[in-house]
C-alpha cells in the first residue's frame, strides 16, 4: 500500500499519540484505540517518515477528543477570534495560565477554554506545566487524578493535531516544556526520585510511551515542522528549540537532503549577531550534549563571544560559563583566546560565591581537557574552596575537582588534605562507584597520604563492590595498591567481581588489576588463571608500561610457586618492556655511591641489573666473595606523603629479595638528608650494611 494511503488510514497525528482513559495502566500506554496494524505502522512507518508531506496532512485532520466532542475545520474557523481581539485574549490567557499555583488549576483553566485555545494559548499550558508538574503532590483521590488525566489527555490531544501549524514560538515553547516534563517523568521513572507525583503514569504515557516511542516520534515531528519554517524562528528559538533536543539526549531522526542539525546549525550562523551569552551557551551545549561536531559553529560562536561585554549582559552567569567551557572541551573545539578571555573574567571578579560546586569543577576540568593551564585561576579556586570548607561539594564536585587539580600538576599539597578533612565528616557511601574510584586514584597519583579518607573510601568501596564497572575498578585497585592499602578484606572482596566481568577490562585496566594484586600478594588460582586468559586474549593491545605490569605479575607468580605461567613469547615481550624502561639517576644516588666506592669493600656495583627478575639495583655490594647486598636508594617519588614507601616499591624489594636472594638495604632520602659530612654518611651504611648481613 502506498505510504501516504497507509499515513491516511491513522486519520491524524492525534489519534496516534491520544491515550485512552485508562492511561494509568502501563499495559496499556501506548497506541490506545488503535488496532495492531495501525500501532504497528506507528512503530515503524512513521518513525522513518515524519518529516513528509504526509505528515502534515495528518496534522490537518480533524480530531475526534476523547470526551465525545468534535470540533470539524468550519466550527473552529467560527470559534476564531478575529485581528486585535485575538490577541489580546492570547496575551490574557497566557498571562493567566503563568498565574496558575497548580497543575490542576492550569488544566482546569485550559479545559474549559478548550474550544476556543489559539495555539500561542496551547503552548502557554505546556510551559506552565513543566514548571509545575515538578511541585505537584500526591494529594488526590483515585476519582479526582482519573478526571484530570481526561482532561489533560483533551488538552494534549487538541496540541497535537495543531501542532504542525504552530508559530515557530509557540513551536519552540512547546518543544522546550516537553522536553522539561520528559526529562522530569524519567528522572522519577528511573527511581531518582522518592517522591513521585500522580500525573507522572500519564504524562509518561503521552510524551515518552512504551521504548519512548512516542517522545521519538513527536520530537521527529517537531524537527521536521522546525526544518521547514527555520528561516522564521529568532535566535531565542532556535536556541531552545535544539536545547530541547539536547535535553532529552534526542538527535531528531527525520529524512531529507539534510540533517536537522545541520540545517538548525546553518540559520544560526546567519543569525549569530542576534544572540546573547545565554542562547550561545544553550546553543553550544546542545551539540555537545548530542556530539555532533560543528567546528565553523564553534568558531563562529567563540567570536560572537569575544565581541560580547561579559560585564554588560546579564546572562554571563557561572552556569552560563560552565556550559561553554565544557561544550569546547567535550567536542575537542577548545578555543585558546576564547578560554583566556573567560578565565580572565572569572579571576577579575571579585568574589567567586556565586559559582557553585559544579560551575568550578567543570571550569577546572576544562582547563585541563584542553591542556590550558592558568595558575592564578587554579590558585583562586583553590583557596576559594578552601575558605569556604568546600561547603555544599558532593563527592561528584569533590571528585571531579580533586582529580583536575592532581592532572594540571597544581601545587595542591595544602587543597587536598583540606579537601580530605571535609571529606572525612560526610557519609562517603553515599558518594557514587566513580568518585570514590576517582578521589582515591587522585591521591595515589599525587602521592598524599592521608590514612583517614583512604579508610573511608576503601570501606564504602567494599560495601558497593557490585556497583563498580571495569575501569572504575581497576582504578580503585591500582589506587589501594600504589598507596599501599593492601588490605586483605578489600582485595579478597573484589576477587569475584574481578572474575565476573574480566572480559569488559580494557587492556590497561587489566594490567593495572593484575598488578594491583601481585602488590598486595592476595593469591586466588581461579582469578590468576582468567587473568591469563585475558592477557593471551589482548597481548596485543598492552603498552610497554601495560607489559611491564604483566612481568612484575609473573614474577608473584614465581615468588608463589603458582603454575599459571605467560605464554614463552608473551613472556619474553614483557621482560623486554620491563628492561627497556630507564631508570632515573639522582643527585642523591651519586653521593651514596660516590660514599660506597670509598669505602673499604670487595666490589660496588652501580646501576646493577638482576639476572632473573630484571630490575635494576642503584648498588650491588659485595662484602666478600659469597655475601652480596643490594643498595635501593629511595628519593621523594618512592614515598607516599613523605615517608610512606609506595606500592611500587614495596613490591620490587619484596620479588629482588625473594626471588634474587639478595638482601637489599634501604636508603631513605629524609634520612641520608640530616646526615653530617662523609664520616656521618659513611657511618650510616656501614651501620645499615652490617644489621642485613647480620640477618
Amino acid at each position: 500500500m502506498p505510504i501516504v494511503r497507509r499515513a491516511l488510514k491513522l486519520r491524524t497525528i492525534s489519534n496516534a499519540l491520544v491515550i485512552s482513559r485508562d492511561s494509568l495502566r502501563p499495559t496499556q500506554r501506548l497506541e490506545a484505540g488503535l488496532s495492531l496494524a495501525q500501532r504497528s505502522y506507528l512503530q515503524h512507518s512513521c518513525l522513518d517518515s515524519i518529516n513528509r508531506p504526509m505528515i502534515a496532512s495528518l496534522a490537518h485532520t480533524p480530531t475526534r477528543l476523547q470526551s465525545g466532542g468534535a470540533f470539524s475545520i468550519a466550527k473552529r474557523r467560527r470559534s476564531r477570534l478575529d485581528g486585535s481581539s485575538k490577541r489580546l485574549a492570547d496575551h490574557q490567557t497566557f498571562g493567566q495560565v503563568k498565574d496558575c499555583k497548580t497543575l490542576e488549576e492550569a488544566i482546569e483553566f485550559v479545559h474549559e477554554q478548550l474550544g476556543t485555545s489559539t495555539n500561542r494559548n496551547l503552548s502557554a499550558f505546556w510551559s506552565a506545566a513543566s514548571h509545575l508538574l515538578r511541585k505537584s503532590e500526591d494529594s488526590r483521590t483515585n476519582e479526582e487524578t482519573h478526571l484530570m488525566t481526561e482532561k489533560l489527555t483533551e488538552i494534549f490531544t487538541k496540541t497535537s493535531d495543531r501542532l504542525g501549524r504552530f508559530h515557530p514560538r509557540d513551536l519552540s515553547t512547546t518543544s522546550f516544556a516537553f522536553a522539561k516534563i520528559i526529562n522530569h517523568v524519567e528522572s522519577h521513572v528511573r527511581g531518582d526520585e522518592r517522591k513521585r507525583g500522580d500525573y507522572i503514569p500519564v504524562f509518561n504515557s503521552l510524551l515518552v510511551g512504551e521504548h519512548r516511542a512516542r517522545r521519538d516520534l513527536i520530537f521527529n515531528f517537531i524537527a521536521s515542522a522546525a526544518a521547514r519554517s527555520v528561516h522564521k524562528f529568532d535566535a531565542r528559538g532556535l536556541s531552545n528549540t535544539i536545547y530541547s533536543f539536547a535535553l532529552i539526549g534526542y538527535p531528531p531522526n527525520v529524512q531529507g537532503s539534510r540533517p536537522f542539525l545541520e540545517i538548525v546549525a546553518d540559520e544560526c550562523l546567519h543569525q549569530l549577531n542576534h544572540f546573547n551569552m545565554q542562547e550561545l551557551s544553550n546553543l553550544v551545549w546542545s551539540y555537545a550534549k548530542l556530539n555532533h561536531s560543528h567546528p565553523e559553529l564553534f568558531g563562529a560562536v567563540a567570536s560572537r563571544i569575544l565581541e560580547l561585554n561579559p560585564k554588560a549582559d546579564t546572562t554571563f552567569n557561572p552556569q552560563v560559563i560552565s556550559n561553554i567551557l565544557w561544550s569546547f572541551t567535550t567536542l575537542d573545539e577548545a578555543n585558546e583566546d576564547l578560554f583566556r578571555y573567560i578565565f580572565n573574567h572569572i579571576v577579575s571578579t571579585n568574589s567567586l560565591q556565586a559559582y557553585k560546586p559544579q560551575h568550578l569543577a567543570t571550569i577546572v576540568r576544562a582547563c585541563v581537557r584542553a591542556d590550558f593551564y592558568h595558575p592564578i585561576l587554579f590558585s583562586r579556586i583553590a583557596d576559594h574552596v578552601i575558605e569556604t570548607n568546600f561547603e555544599s561539594f558532593t563527592g561528584h564536585a569533590y571528585s571531579s575537582l580533586v582529580r583536575s587539580y592532581v592532572i594540571a600538576g597544581h601545587d595542591q599539597s595544602e587543597f587536598l588534605h583540606s579537601a580530605a578533612d571535609t571529606m572525612c565528616e560526610r557519609d562517603m557511601k553515599l558518594f557514587s562507584v566513580q568518585s570514590i574510584a576517582n578521589i582515591i586514584w587522585s591521591y595515589a597519583t599525587a602521592r598524599e597520604w592521608c590514612p583517614d579518607l583512604f579508610i573511608g573510601l576503601i570501606s564504602a568501596a567494599v560495601d558497593r563492590r557490585d556497583e563498580f564497572q571495569p575501569q572504575e575498578m581497576a582504578n580503585l585497585l591500582w589506587a589501594c595498591a600504589t598507596l599501599g592499602q593492601t588490605n586483605a578484606d578489600l582485595f579478597n572482596a573484589f576477587v569475584p567481581v574481578v572474575k565476573m566481568k574480566i572480559e569488559d577490562f580494557t587492556a590497561q585496566g587489566l594490567s593495572n588489576a593484575a598488578w594491583a594484586f601481585a602488590v598486595a600478594d592476595i593469591q586466588n588460582d581461579d582469578l590468576n588463571n582468567r587473568f591469563l586468559e585475558a592477557f593471551i586474549k589482548n597481548e596485543d593491545r598492552f603498552s610497554v608500561e601495560g607489559l611491564s605490569q604483566l612481568h612484575q605479575w609473573q614474577l608473584w607468580q614465581i615468588e608463589r610457586v603458582s603454575p599459571v605461567q605467560l605464554p614463552a613469547s608473551l613472556s619474553e615481550r614483557c621482560r623486554d618492556a620491563f628492561v627497556s624502561q630507564g631508570t632515573g639517576y639522582s643527585k642523591l644516588q651519586d653521593q651514596v655511591v660516590s660514599v660506597l666506592s670509598r669505602m673499604d669493600f670487595y666490589d660496588v656495583l652501580e646501576e646493577y641489573r638482576t639476572r632473573n627478575t630484571g630490575y635494576t639495583l642503584d648498588a650491588l655490594v659485595s662484602l666478600n666473595d659469597t655475601v652480596k647486598i643490594g643498595i635501593e636508594i629511595n628519593g621523594p617519588y618512592h614515598y607516599i606523603g613523605g615517608r610512606n614507601l609506595n606500592g611500587g616499591t614495596r613490591l620490587k624489594l619484596r620479588q629482588v629479595s625473594s626471588i634474587e636472594c639478595v638482601r637489599v638495604v634501604s636508603v631513605p632520602h629524609y634520612e641520608w638528608e640530616q646526615l653530617d659530612g662523609d664520616e656521618g654518611r659513611r657511618e650510616y651504611l656501614l651501620s645499615a650494611l652490617r644489621e642485613a648481613s647480620s640477618i
